[in-house]
């Protein structure tokens, strides 16, 4: 589970992750969302399929995003869950936007990992049972993984980021959270962009 570290919220569980860059930065081995050559973004797909193997049978598996139209402008939040079932050898994959009012693309981004947790939690005692097992969260927001996993603070956004380390902080679920490139064919980041587009749309059509 996360736990405390000096004066700050969590130890990084995605050490395997940090080690493998080694000293190169994520774009210099993945390029970025507008520039990234085939080679790279084949890396960058072997390097999250690679990341979401590292998790056990009885974990939940989240990719979550956020988006604004325009940015700053009308936010949303997306996230997909897969949620393993109890008695069974399969994970239910579930979906879901989220309209957040005004604001920026970094605040859908940071509200995803706390949005992955009620959907789990919303999710499980529908089907009338509570989720223990460990959570691991993909984001393609550099900002959202050092603000919530390192001691980084945002200049903006802060309330927010510290009102989603404490819920997460709060969760009885070991949560990990990895960093993964963004628009490099990752079918549940796809998704999880197209979602928070959903909700930023929502934010628009009832301002």
């Amino acid at each position: 589970r996360w736990k405390q570290q000096d004066e700050g919220y969590a130890e990084l569980l995605g050490t395997d992750h940090t080690q493998a860059l080694g000293s190169k930065k994520h774009s210099e081995i993945y390029g970025n969302s507008k520039n990234r050559s085939s080679d790279q973004k084949l890396a960058a797909l072997q390097e999250a399929i690679r990341l979401v193997g590292m998790a056990p049978p009885n974990a939940a598996i989240c990719f979550c995003d956020g988006s604004a139209i325009p940015n700053p402008g009308p936010c949303g939040t997306g996230v997909v869950v897969h949620i393993p079932i109890p008695g069974k050898a399969v994970r239910l994959r579930v979906s879901a936007s989220r309209d957040l009012g005004y604001g920026s693309n970094n605040i859908g981004e940071l509200l995803g990992p706390a949005m992955c947790l009620a959907v789990i939690e919303v999710t499980s005692k529908a089907m009338n049972f509570t989720f223990t097992g460990p959570i691991y969260i993909y984001s393609d927001s550099v900002v959202t993984i050092n603000a919530l996993m390192y001691h980084s603070m945002p200049t903006a956004n802060k309330l927010i980021t510290l009102a989603v380390k404490d819920y997460l902080f709060a969760s009885p679920n070991p949560i990990s959270c990895y960093w993964v490139a963004g628009h490099a064919d990752i079918e549940d980041n796809e998704l999880a962009d197209e979602k928070a587009k959903d909700g930023a749309l929502l934010s628009a059509s009832t301002a």
